[in-house]
């Protein structure tokens, strides 16, 4: 329960009246003070008993396929058996990001309110949803009253397997593919005699200079090495375990 203006205001108005029975003479406000409190303990009890009727019918609609990465909607109709405005704190499962945001409500006896809530997949597996926080305001105003909305419902986020367009680009080589050719590699294995269709940028100039004749660089394909990681945690290692 959370007192709101109203019955702050009798708060202080008795306050006021108890301060000035003690500095008065009168009788009559020795205990005037207790009108107050007497009418707020009153309102608080209708309230209470009026919220213990209140029913609040739920439904939750989801969408068919809830697929990861991709925003849907949820939709939560909400019925109460009697007029009453209240404040909601949607809170969606951890499988989805949503803004959370107070939303405040007023809802009419029998007239169905529908609220969507855009929510966004971000992790795969099962989902359950919960219930929500909820703020009931009396019916004279003097408070807000805690209570649950639950919203049963759940399902299973899903990868998103749906064939996307592939576009290739335009042009009479668009099939074409770059490909390494053989001694590419950037290590150097050999230098050899130069031969026809050898590329300009592997001939190495200055070793040809001193040779007198044109010779090729030739380098290893580093895709094809293997590299092998060895930790040594046996007792003389100075690795602490």
């Amino acid at each position: 329960m959370h007192l709101r203006g109203r019955a702050l205001s009798l708060i202080a108005i008795a306050a006021a009246l108890g301060i000035a029975g003690l500095w008065s003479d009168t009788a009559l406000l020795a205990g005037l003070w207790l009108a107050p409190l007497a009418l707020l303990a009153a309102g608080l009890a209708g309230e209470s008993a009026r919220l213990a009727r209140l029913d609040i019918a739920v439904e939750l609609r989801q969408p068919d396929a809830v697929l990861l990465g991709q925003p849907c909607d949820f939709v939560l109709s909400l019925t109460a058996s009697h007029d009453t405005v209240l404040e909601w704190l949607p809170v969606a499962p951890p499988q989805f990001a949503a803004e959370a945001v107070v939303r405040s409500l007023s809802l009419q006896a029998g007239t169905t309110r529908l609220e969507t809530l855009r929510v966004l997949p971000v992790q795969l597996g099962v989902w359950a949803w919960g219930a929500s926080p909820l703020r009931v305001r009396g019916r004279w105003g003097l408070a807000d009253w805690d209570r649950s909305l639950p919203a049963a419902g759940g399902g299973r986020v899903l990868p998103d397997l749906r064939q996307r367009t592939r576009r290739h680009a335009q042009g009479r080589h668009r099939q074409a593919r770059a490909r390494r050719a053989a001694g590419e590699g950037s290590e150097l294995q050999q230098l050899r005699d130069y031969r026809v269709g050898d590329p300009l940028a592997r001939i190495a100039w200055k070793r040809s200079a001193r040779h007198g004749r044109l010779l090729t660089r030739e380098g290893g394909d580093e895709r094809q090495l293997d590299v092998l990681l060895v930790v040594d945690a046996g007792l003389r290692s100075a690795i602490a375990a």
